[in-house]
Order: structure tokens, then C-alpha cells, then sequence
């Protein structure tokens, strides 16, 4: 049997990722088990993810995955390289899995392996330094400008899966790891497009859900996907409005000193001051969002510096590997190899809040700021919850 990583958000699981899953076991057979490793609370735009981590495992789960496990905060609401390299780091660390599969635009595993190659020589970390130095906006930005000053033009760079795909098989490089990459093409709707199609993006699925579309999505989404989103939207668990969260962190910003959270990622350089003087003038979250984009910056770099402000995401904890994985949900196949990596593992894998308690020091601070970005989840569905209720959540079991 086959194991085939798959490196996610599913923010909603959609009908493309259902694709993914059946060009999987075309590919390695019926019998090949699919571990996903899946964004917490906060996914890469810097936003909070439209379901639940456990609601989203528990899509993945009904459609196909074997083992859902998390890729905790601040990794999952981190740029391209760093998702890349945390959701590899876990993956590498069970040491059961044999492929990481991944969609892109161009579907080439040779191709994007040749261009990681290249940007793991010192003619691309020279080239990589001078556009940092030239402060080019954003690290995929930056990548795709040193890659081209060293190597010429690549079509390759500027569309996202493809950049993504790139990172992951560098991560493999840098971990020297036996996981073997294969890229699928992408079909259907590009990343960022918003038209409804058989096989759409989350993106278009998200802005359908804040129109209140809701019977437009369920007819785009798989059965089991559809099932689980109606679920979470009866109950008021859905996160419905992106501008409740920038408000929340207009509140923040007011009442913070800017020298105590300029230390976190992205808010050196002035930018903690400029956050600090427009959540002074600023009346609404929209605004003071507004006020503070400039050319330099992304608008997902933003929102994922501010969000590191609130809470005190430094660099260092950045660019360390994920300290530890929680388990999901799985189904038969995948409590095999949940009961296999448990002896191959070199990170602790959490399966019931018990398992809390055995922890490191350090690895319990880590998993204490992935709690705190959940509890922000918590309080900003259409029916808040408490952050208690996430420390009694169990993984769900598929029969």
C-alpha cells in the first residue's frame, strides 16, 4: 500500500479536490491511503477559514482521505515557502509516507522539480538577497524576481499552485526526504476566479457564502462536502464575515503599544507605527485595513502580519518546524497508519487532550498559540462558542 501525502486547506473541500483524490488512486491503486495535512483555524491569506478544522477534516474524511491531520498556527497562515516547508516537515516526520501529491497549473513534476533545483543553488540566494535588499513585495514576489534575473523568464512562477508546488519539492530537497513529489494538472476554475463551474474554487465558493448563496455552493460542492457545510451553517458554526474579523482587530490595534508588537513577523520596518497611527483615525476594520496598504505589501501579507501581532508571531517561531500534529479525523484505513507512525514518528501526533499533558514545555507553547488562534475562530462564527469546548473535541471517526 501506497501512502500519498496531500498538503491542504479545503476551505471548503470542493469538487477539484475530489479530482485530486481520484487521480491519486488512479495513479497508486484503490488500495493507496491519502494522509491530508490540513491548515488549522487560519489558512494562508491570513484569514480565518470559512469552517472549522474539524468540520473540514470531516469533509476530507467522508470523501476519500484516510487521516486528517493538522498543520497548526502560525504555519497555516504563513507564506508559500513556510506552508511548504511545515506541511512537508510533518508529513517527512511520520515516516510511513511514500509521495506528496499536489495540484498545479501546469501539472509537470519534472518541470517544477528542475525550477526547486535551481532555486536551491547560490546563484538564486544571491540573486534572492539583492531582491530582498530592493524590497520587492512579498517572498513569492521576490522568489519570481531573482529566479528570473539568474535564469530567465519562467511562465511557471506566476501562477500560485505552481509556486506552491515549487516550494513543496524544496522542502523535500532541503529535508533531503524519501518522499517523492507528483504534480496533477489543475482543472477547472484558476485559484483566484469567482465564476461558478462544475469544478470551482473555494475561493469563488467563500464569496457565493457571504452573498448568502448557500444552495449555489452545496450545488458545486461533493455530496459529503455539501452534507457537512449544511450542517455547520444549521448550526451557526460557519465564519461568515470576513469584516467581523478586521474589526476585531481594529479593537486590538487601538488599544495595543505599538513597541510591543513590532517584534512579530512583518511589522518591522515602520509598518507597526503606521498600523498604530491608522487604528487611531480608522472607523471601521475596512478602513483601517485600507489605510494601511501600500505597493510594497500583499494584501495577505498584511492581514497575516496583523494577525501575528495579536499574537506575538516572531520570525524565530516562523522559520522553526511545527513542534507537533493533531489528529482530525480518520477512517479504518487511516487508524492503520496512525497506529504505524506512532512508532516511526519524530513529533508527538495528539489524539484527545489527555495527550496534552505529556508534552514538552516547548512543545505546549506551541500548541497554546494554535489554541489562542482557535478561540479567535471561536468568536467570530454567526454563533460564537466557547474556546473551552475545543480542549473536549475529539477527532471524528469515519465507520
Amino acid at each position: 500500500m501506497k501512502i500519498v501525502a496531500v498538503i491542504c486547506e479545503f476551505n471548503p473541500f470542493h469538487a477539484g479536490h475530489a479530482l485530486l483524490f481520484r487521480r491519486v488512486r488512479e495513479r497508486f491503486g484503490e488500495d493507496s491511503a491519502i494522509v491530508c495535512v490540513m491548515s488549522g483555524s487560519f489558512v494562508q491569506r491570513g484569514e480565518p477559514a470559512i469552517l472549522s478544522k474539524w468540520a473540514r477534516a470531516k469533509a476530507a474524511t467522508c470523501e476519500g482521505a484516510d487521516l486528517v491531520l493538522e498543520l497548526p498556527f502560525p504555519y497555516s497562515a504563513s507564506s508559500a515557502e513556510r506552508f511548504a516547508r511545515a506541511g512537508v516537515a510533518i508529513a517527512d516526520a511520520l515516516g510511513c509516507v511514500d509521495y506528496l501529491a499536489f495540484g498545479s497549473e501546469a501539472g509537470d513534476t519534472e518541470k517544477l522539480f528542475r525550477i526547486a533545483e535551481n532555486m536551491e543553488s547560490a546563484e538564486f540566494s544571491r540573486a534572492y538577497a539583492e531582491a530582498d535588499a530592493n524590497k520587492a513585495s512579498g517572498t513569492a514576489e521576490k522568489s519570481t524576481l531573482a529566479y528570473e534575473r539568474t535564469f530567465g523568464h519562467e511562465t511557471t512562477l506566476h501562477t500560485p499552485n505552481n509556486i506552491l508546488g515549487v516550494e513543496y519539492i524544496r522542502a523535500l530537497l532541503q529535508r533531503k526526504s524519501r518522499i517523492l513529489p507528483i504534480a496533477f494538472k489543475r482543472e477547472g476554475m484558476a485559484h483566484d476566479e469567482t465564476n461558478s463551474i462544475e469544478i470551482g474554487s473555494a475561493m469563488a465558493a467563500r464569496q457565493m457564502l457571504y452573498n448568502g448563496e448557500e444552495e449555489r455552493v452545496f450545488s458545486m460542492l461533493p455530496s459529503a462536502s455539501a452534507a457537512v457545510l449544511r450542517e455547520e451553517l444549521a448550526s451557526g458554526r460557519a465564519v461568515l464575515s470576513p469584516e467581523k474579523f478586521m474589526d476585531d482587530l481594529l479593537l486590538c490595534y487601538r488599544l495595543f503599544d505599538p513597541r510591543k508588537y513590532k517584534s512579530a513577523d512583518g511589522l518591522g520596518g515602520g509598518l507597526a507605527h503606521r498600523v498604530y497611527a491608522a487604528a487611531q483615525k480608522a472607523c471601521t476594520g475596512q478602513k483601517f485595513f485600507e489605510a494601511i496598504r501600500t505597493k510594497r505589501y500583499t494584501d495577505a501579507f498584511l492581514r497575516r502580519s496583523l494577525l501575528y501581532g495579536i499574537l506575538d508571531v516572531t520570525r524565530e517561531r516562523l522559520n522553526s518546524p511545527p513542534a507537533y500534529t493533531q489528529v482530525l479525523a480518520f477512517g479504518a484505513r487511516g487508524r492503520s497508519i496512525l497506529s504505524a507512525a506512532r512508532k516511526t514518528a519524530s513529533l508527538p501526533i495528539l489524539t484527545k487532550p489527555a495527550d496534552y499533558k505529556t508534552l514538552s514545555e516547548a512543545t505546549k507553547e506551541a500548541a497554546e498559540l494554535s489554541y489562542r488562534a482557535d478561540s479567535i475562530c471561536c468568536a467570530l462564527s454567526c454563533e460564537p462558542s466557547s474556546p473551552s469546548d475545543l480542549l473536549r473535541h475529539s477527532p471524528y471517526r469515519k465507520a
